[in-house]
């Protein structure tokens, strides 16, 4: 009975807050229900229940659904305020309004109050609290519930107290829990909920982990907020209690901005990293990023991933490394000599040392992208969900790496050092080419490589490699072309400015994706899913008329089972387009952002829906 009860009560909550809304709160207002969870609740979530949350989520799900294909069945005129009258519905009620916003308040909060524990009858360790503003009102629908719920007659009692009603649960063998009212909330839950109420023990509230933990969070308001506090919810195996002294506690805060952005802010409270170190694992120190490098990235790049300093991300590495071979097997004399076996063929190829001539000057920004080219990775899966050979005549993305040049000149000579040992590897290959071209004013290194994409057909590939005062690059060629020429960049794109507004401030790491990108993934997805099943149809049908079950059939009568089956086919593979369609206008961008402050990790996740 109590898991229908906390199930119909969590619907509830979840559908007016979980999924971010507009009207956001101060983190205050939003912990103000942590004094009634025990001091050493592992886990807290609160959300806003408020009546402009419904307005704000039923516009932002009109904007989505308005884009679903006609294929995709949705009852008429849904809405969130339809599915909530639904549920109060399924609870005896007329409607949302009458039957639960009554009497319900505009925050409610779900936390662990004690770990799962299967050997006893109060496992679940779950209580709820909702703000309320009509007690007899909560009550009476409340009541109406368990009245209807028992088998037999109620299978609960009531306990009227100075300031509280409860509900306690009649259960063999007896358990605590049950409902418990006041003026202003409703308890729920498998705990003794008369103790958790009047006892004058310090609460979550009272917590310092809690409370700076939450005081990570980078914004001032969000619409809801969870915190975990993952030592007190690790298990006894090594590895979990490895993780859990390193990660410790986690706050979670998420909103929605402008109606379109959804963002979801994560903070990590760092335990201690020497279990790291322990274990040979060394952390690179990065820099912020500088936003204004995107301008040296192609206006079209679709995937981003931007950060700072590869020469840190090889120290690190390299020390990672160095720690963790004899883990391997491996000697430390070695490794070492593994080190300078490498170092000794970059200088043979190149003519270049390793970290005097090319890592000593990649200590700014650097990115690597991609361009993807939406209608013509459209047009290759239409043809491969249709088991039709893929036809393209160039390749539907282009991408590369992009380097800050601190060191002009040794960016220069890296190039003339790439040549040099593309020269040397491509020697005996009559399928690649090298020449020299200039771009931009820059002297660049050109590396022509066709691809066959079937048999007997190749699609042209080249690379270019080169630098001028400003960035080291190697890309595709269009792409390499645009940044060398000092084309716009990418910070010229709306959706890029865009989403540049909800990056977190200072920002060691960006990775960004455009509405290009997404498509790209899904319709990779769309195809791993439904092409084996539309291209299959066809050929199932043929195998079937080829046997001896229907040998009887007139040659008309299986054109005519031919012809339903190619149409099948054609109509499944319509409501694939359709799906790829609606999953290509539904996004805007998506970005990710990470930094560190005072010892521990902030990163922050946005999606923005189109218009």
């Amino acid at each position: 009975m109590l898991k229908r009860l906390l199930v119909l009560t969590l619907l509830v909550a979840l559908l007016l807050g979980l999924v971010p809304a507009l009207a956001a709160s101060p983190t205050a207002e939003l912990t103000a229900l942590a004094q009634y969870f025990p001091f050493d609740a592992p886990a807290y979530a609160a959300l806003r229940t408020g009546d402009d949350t419904i307005a704000e989520l039923d516009t932002l799900l009109a904007t989505v659904l308005a884009k679903l294909p006609p294929a995709v069945p949705v009852p008429e005129n849904f809405s969130l305020q339809f599915a909530l009258d639904s549920l109060a519905q399924e609870a005896g009620t007329a409607d949302f309004a009458t039957g639960i916003r009554s009497w319900l308040g505009d925050y409610a909060a779900i936390g662990l109050t004690m770990q799962d524990d299967p050997t006893t009858a109060a496992s679940e360790g779950t209580l709820l609290v909702a703000q309320i503003t009509d007690r007899a009102a909560a009550e009476a629908f409340w009541k109406a519930i368990l009245d209807r719920s028992g088998s037999g007659g109620p299978n609960y009692r009531v306990v009227e107290g100075d300031a509280f009603t409860l509900f306690a649960i009649q259960s063999d063998p007896p358990i605590d829990g049950g409902l418990l009212f006041t003026d202003d909330v409703m308890l729920l839950g498998v705990e003794n909920l008369q103790t958790l109420l009047v006892t004058r023990n310090a609460k979550l509230a009272q917590n310092d982990t809690f409370q700076q933990t939450l005081a990570l969070l980078p914004a001032s308001q969000y619409s809801g907020l969870v915190y975990l506090n993952v030592p007190a919810l690790a298990n006894d195996t090594p590895d979990s209690q490895m993780a859990a002294a390193l990660l410790g506690p986690q706050a979670l805060g998420f909103t929605l901005l402008d109606e379109r952005s959804l963002v979801l802010d994560v903070a990590s409270k760092l335990g201690d990293t020497s279990v790291l170190a322990g274990q040979g694992v060394t952390l690179p120190a990065l820099s912020p990023v500088n936003p204004a490098f995107a301008a040296y990235l192609p206006a079209d790049a679709s995937l981003v991933a931007h950060a700072s300093s590869l020469a840190a991300v090889y120290d690190s590495l390299l020390a990672t490394a160095r720690a963790t071979a004899g883990q391997n097997g491996q000697s430390p004399d070695d490794f070492e000599k593994g080190i300078n076996q490498l170092k000794f063929a970059v200088r043979g190829f190149t003519g270049l040392d390793l970290e005097a001539d090319i890592l000593s000057w990649m200590t700014g920004d650097f990115a690597l992208f991609a361009s993807i080219d939406s209608t013509a990775v459209s047009r290759l899966l239409e043809q491969v969900m249709s088991n039709r050979t893929p036809m393209i005549e160039t390749l539907p993305f282009s991408a590369g790496l992009v380097v800050e040049a601190t060191d002009t000149a040794k960016a220069q000579a890296l190039v003339a050092g790439l040549s040099k040992a593309l020269t040397q590897l491509t020697a005996q290959n009559q399928d690649i080419t090298l020449s020299t071209e200039t771009i931009g004013g820059a002297a660049v290194t050109v590396l022509s490589a066709p691809l066959e994409v079937q048999p007997g057909f190749k699609v042209p590939f080249e690379v270019v490699i080169g630098a001028n005062d400003a960035v080291f690059v190697i890309a595709t060629r269009d792409a390499a072309a645009a940044i060398l020429e000092g084309q716009p960049g990418l910070s010229t794109d709306a959706a890029f400015a865009e989403a540049g507004r909800y990056l977190l401030p200072d920002a060691t790491s960006i990775w960004y994706m455009d509405n290009d990108g997404f498509s790209f993934f899904t319709g990779f997805m769309t195809m791993g899913l439904l092409g084996p099943a539309i291209g299959n149809v066809f050929e199932s049908i043929v195998a079937d008329l080829e046997t001896g079950a229907v040998s009887t059939l007139t040659p008309e009568q299986i054109q005519q089972q031919q012809d339903a089956a190619l149409r099948r086919q054609q109509e499944q593979l319509e409501q694939a387009r359709s799906l790829y369609v609606f999953l290509n206008s539904v996004l805007n961008s998506g970005t990710i952002s990470t930094t560190s402050v005072d010892g521990s990790t902030l990163s922050r996740f946005v999606l923005t829906l189109a218009e």
